[in-house]
C-alpha cells in the first residue's frame, strides 16, 4: 500500500499553466503551516484541560495506562459506557504515557499532528494529484484560517475531533483516487479508503462513517456507480471493512456487558434522534457556525460553485474533485443538520473538502472568466495570486491571533495541577483527600469532577496518594486535605478548619487538626 502511495505522489505533475511561474505561493504555504505547527507545539502543555471531553478523555487514557486493559476504556475504576467512542484515540495516549511522555502533552500532541497532517494532506492533494500549486496553497491556507479546525475542541485539545478529521479526509480523497482510477492506482485507492474507513469509525464511531452518504451521491454524479458495484474489489472491502468494525463492537460486548447498548444510546438514539445533554439548535446551525468560524471559505464558495457550472471542463481532474468535495460536504452538513444534537464543532470534518472545493473554484476562477466572457488573455494572473494569498495569509494571521488570546473558559478545579503540584515539591506524600462537590453538568452527574480526578491519579504516578471526597463525606484527623472548589472551601472552613491553611489561587490546602472525629 505505501508504495503504491509513493509511486502515485511521485508522479510526473502537470501544473496548470497559468500559476506554474509564480514558485513564492509554496514558499508562503511552508512558512504559514511552520508558524502554525511551532504555535500549537509551544501551547501544547499550556492552556487548562476542558471540561468536556478532555478532562474525560485525559481520564481514559490515564486509566488504560495503568490498568492494562485495552480493549475497553475506564473512568473511576470502572468500564465507561457515557464516553462510548471507540478507543483509538485514547490507545495512542496511552501508549504515549507508557513512553514516559508527559501527560497533558501525550493528550494533545495526536490532535496536533493529525490537524498539521491534514492540512499537508489536503496540500499535496491539489498540488499532486490535481497538478494546480494555487489550489494546494490556498486549501491549506483556508484551512489553516478556520476557526473551525485550529480551535477548542480540534487542533488544540485532546479530544477526537482533529483525529477524525484527518481520517475522514484520506478516505474521501482515497476514494477519488479509486473511482477515477488516478494513475492506474485504483487499487491502491481502494485500500486506503477502506484501512482509513476502519479508522475514522474507531476514532469516534458513527461519525466516522457520516461522510458515506456524500461519497454514494459523488458516485451518482459522475455515472460511475454501476462501475463500482460491478467491481468485486469494492465488495471485498466493504466486508472487510464491516467485519473489522463489527468484530471490534462484538468483543467489546463481550468483555463489557451493556457496551453495545450503551452506544445504540448515546450516539443514535440518544444522539442523533434525541436532544443529548441540551445541545438543541435550529436548522440553520451548521450555516451559522461556517459563517462565524470558516468565514474565508464562505467568502469564496461562490467561486467554487461557478466552477461547477461552467463548460466544457469536465473531463479534468480539478472537476472531478471539486463535484467530489461539494457532494460530501455538503450532504455531511444536511446530515448533521438534520440530528437533534448540534454542537458547532461537529462539522470539523466537512471543513478540509469545503477548502479544496473553494481553492480550487478560486484557482481556476481566471480561467472560467475567459469562457464565460470574451476577453481571453486580459485577467491579471499574478495580481489576483498575491491578492488571494494575502487575504488567506492574513485571515491565518487572525485565526491564530483568536485563538491565542480568547478568553479561557476558566473553573476553580483547572488549579488542581499547581496545587498538587505545590504539595509535591513541598515534600507532601499524603494521603491527601480532594475535597470537591463537582460542577454541574447536563448529563446530571452527581460531584463530577474529572479535572481532579485526572491530577489526582497524575499526582499518584508520582508517589502522591490522592482520594476524592465530597462535602458531607467524613474527614479523617492529621490529613492532608485541598480544594479548589469555593463550596467545599467554605464548608471545610465552618465544618474542618484546616491547620495553617495555605492558598494558592482559589485552592488551599492543609491539615485537619488531631482531635477531629
Amino acid at each position: 500500500m505505501l508504495t503504491g502511495l509513493i509511486e502515485t505522489l511521485s508522479s510526473p505533475i502537470r501544473q496548470n499553466t497559468s500559476y506554474s511561474s509564480i514558485r513564492w505561493l509554496n514558499g508562503v504555504t511552508l512558512f504559514a503551516l511552520l508558524i502554525y505547527a511551532l504555535t500549537l507545539v509551544i501551547l501544547l502543555g499550556h492552556g487548562p484541560l476542558e471540561l468536556y471531553d478532555e478532562s474525560r478523555n485525559a481520564n481514559n487514557a490515564i486509566e488504560m495506562a495503568h490498568n492494562g486493559h485495552w480493549l475497553a476504556t475506564y473512568y473511576d475504576g470502572a468500564p465507561d459506557h457515557w464516553n462510548t467512542k471507540p478507543p483509538l484515540l485514547i490507545w495512542i495516549i496511552a501508549a504515549l504515557i507508557k513512553l514516559g511522555m508527559p501527560a497533558i502533552v501525550a493528550l494533545r500532541l495526536p490532535s496536533v499532528l493529525a490537524a498539521l497532517a491534514t492540512v499537508v494532506l489536503i496540500y499535496l492533494f491539489c498540488r499532486i494529484l490535481i497538478a494546480n500549486t494555487a489550489a494546494g496553497a490556498w486549501s491549506a491556507l483556508l484551512l489553516m484560517s478556520s476557526a473551525v479546525f485550529f480551535g477548542p475542541h480540534m487542533a488544540m485539545n485532546g479530544d477526537y475531533d482533529a483525529l477524525l478529521c484527518f481520517f475522514t479526509t484520506v478516505y474521501c480523497l482515497a476514494f477519488w483516487v479509486y473511482v477515477e482510477n488516478i494513475e492506474g492506482r485504483a487499487r491502491w485507492g481502494l485500500v486506503i479508503t477502506a484501512g482509513a474507513l476502519i479508522l475514522a469509525v474507531m476514532t469516534k464511531g458513527v461519525a466516522g462513517a457520516l461522510p458515506l452518504p456524500g461519497l454514494l451521491l459523488y458516485v451518482v454524479l459522475r455515472k460511475k456507480l454501476a462501475a463500482v458495484l460491478r467491481d468485486w474489489r469494492f465488495w471485498l472491502a466493504l466486508f472487510l471493512v464491516a467485519a473489522a468494525i463489527a468484530g471490534y463492537y462484538k468483543g467489546r460486548d463481550l468483555v463489557d456487558p451493556g457496551y453495545a447498548k450503551a452506544v445504540w444510546q448515546n450516539e443514535l438514539t440518544g444522539r442523533y434522534m434525541a436532544v443529548n445533554e441540551g445541545h438543541r439548535r435550529k436548522a440553520l446551525f451548521f450555516a451559522r457556525v461556517l459563517v462565524d468560524k470558516f468565514t474565508p471559505g464562505v467568502l469564496l464558495l461562490p467561486l467554487g460553485c461557478l466552477f461547477l457550472i461552467r463548460p466544457a471542463i469536465r473531463a479534468g481532474r480539478a472537476y472531478s474533485a471539486a463535484i467530489l468535495c461539494a457532494a460530501t460536504s455538503l450532504v455531511l452538513l444536511l446530515v448533521l443538520s438534520k440530528s437533534q444534537t448540534k454542537i458547532w464543532y461537529y462539522c470539523g470534518p466537512a471543513i478540509p473538502l469545503l477548502a479544496i472545493w473553494c481553492a480550487i473554484g478560486c484557482a481556476e476562477f481566471p480561467d472560467t472568466l475567459r469562457r464565460f466572457t470574451s476577453r481571453a488573455n486580459s485577467f491579471p494572473i499574478r495580481a489576483w495570486a498575491v491578492a488571494v494569498t494575502g487575504f488567506l495569509v492574513a485571515m491565518s494571521v487572525w485565526t491564530l491571533y483568536q485563538n491565542e488570546h480568547q478568553p479561557q473558559s476558566l473553573i476553580p478545579q483547572d488549579q488542581y495541577g499547581a496545587v498538587l503540584g505545590a504539595m509535591e515539591r513541598s515534600g507532601i506524600k499524603g494521603p491527601v483527600l480532594l475535597v470537591d462537590d463537582g460542577v454541574a453538568t447536563t448529563a446530571n452527574f452527581a460531584h463530577y469532577n474529572p479535572i481532579g480526578s485526572f491530577y489526582g491519579k497524575l499526582a499518584a504516578a508520582h508517589g502522591i496518594q490522592v482520594a476524592l471526597r465530597s462535602p458531607q463525606d467524613q474527614i479523617a484527623a492529621n490529613a492532608w486535605v485541598t480544594t479548589c472548589d469555593p463550596k467545599s472551601a467554605a464548608w471545610l472552613q465552618r465544618e474542618h478548619p484546616l491547620e495553617n491553611p495555605r492558598t494558592i489561587g482559589a485552592c488551599v490546602y492543609g491539615e485537619t487538626p488531631q482531635d477531629e472525629r
